[in-house]
């Protein structure tokens, strides 16, 4: 199997955060404000989107994706998508999926300042000022990075972006939210964390002689108290073999700092009927489970293949044999694509 379907290159030596060993880790968070800009040139064979999520304080959720087209189908004129759901505290929720005409779409360069129809995503002074809409339902929100952004392998060019199959740039690992959300007819004042990411690609998985097809993925993050995680799992099928990962990155943050790189892969596995997830992940500098359990679907997309929980985050980080336990809150979902 091609493993670097991905290309996820190492920085260079004097890029990184030193591990145990006194070498560079795969993360830097030096990034650049254009590095949240338009990636790959508008072709009918790239895609791109921006993601945002938070969990608010009232038990509320938000998610609002900016898309300039369909991921993953190649061949494809440019086809905007806005993809919005609110959940109320009593965990009921709406959601909105639509595409808008190509004029309707603009992205910026060196920062990000994606715009599709009404709605719109501007980085300012180190801040995020997101506005979307529909069926009823608003968002006017401000995000506040508390970690800060993270990405594997030098910047890449355009053309070196439109050639992944997905490269993902975690940009807001974890922060803090205000504003209003506006639903049921009425506006709501609130305030938790968020989180944004921004993946982009267009190239395919391997080869035509490999046949390597993407199946799912897993991906989620939590905040429980002073730490905050991410992660994602890629599972594809070479041929007609069985189904396992391509690749599995992970980030934790400590009081708003990385504390451990992606060295070693994790395990993510889903218990069936409870819907409960366990990511465990072993790492030079020690080993970090996370169980986000008794989840509540917020969205469901694609015919349900995509689908989306707020859950209970149990956090358990042992690092040179201190353990420690946090509690919170995190959001996971899972993606069918066949």
């Amino acid at each position: 199997m091609d493993t670097a379907a991905l290309q996820v290159d190492q920085p260079p030596t004097s890029n990184g955060k030193p591990t145990a060993s006194g070498g560079p880790s795969v993360w830097t968070t030096d990034l650049a404000p254009a590095e949240d800009g338009q990636r790959t040139k508008i072709s009918a064979q790239t895609f791109e989107w921006w993601y945002f999520d938070t969990i608010m304080d009232d038990g509320s959720t938000c998610v609002a994706t900016f898309l300039d087209t369909i991921p993953f189908v190649g061949s494809q004129a440019l086809q905007p998508i806005l993809q919005l759901n609110i959940s109320r505290p009593d965990g009921t929720y709406q959601q909105f999926q639509a595409p808008f005409p190509p004029e309707a779409y603009a992205a910026a360069s060196d920062r990000c300042d994606v715009r599709i129809g009404p709605n719109r995503v501007k980085s300012w002074g180190g801040s995020y000022h997101l506005h979307a809409e529909g069926d009823g339902m608003k968002a006017d929100l401000t995000f506040e990075a508390g970690v800060p952004g993270w990405r594997l392998g030098p910047v890449l060019t355009p053309d070196e972006a439109g050639g992944q199959w997905l490269g993902e740039q975690v940009v807001l690992a974890s922060g803090t939210v205000t504003g209003t959300l506006t639903y049921d007819g009425k506006s709501h004042d609130v305030r938790g964390t968020c989180y944004h990411d921004h993946q982009w690609g267009g190239g395919k998985v391997g080869t035509a002689a490999s046949a390597v097809t993407p199946v799912m993925w897993y991906w989620g993050r939590a905040s429980a108290g002073e730490y905050s995680m991410w992660f994602a799992q890629v599972f594809v099928r070479e041929g007609t073999g069985p189904t396992e990962p391509l690749v599995a990155p992970c980030m934790l943050a400590h009081d708003g700092r990385m504390s451990l790189d992606t060295n070693s892969p994790a395990t993510v596995t889903l218990t069936a009927g409870s819907k409960e997830l366990a990511v465990v992940w072993p790492s030079p500098q020690g080993s970090v489970t996370l169980i986000l359990a008794s989840p509540t679907e917020i969205a469901s997309f694609n015919d349900a293949k995509y689908l989306r929980y707020v859950a209970d985050a149990h956090l358990t980080v042992d690092q040179q044999g201190v353990r420690t336990e946090r509690r919170g809150k995190g959001i996971w979902e899972i993606n069918h694509f066949i």
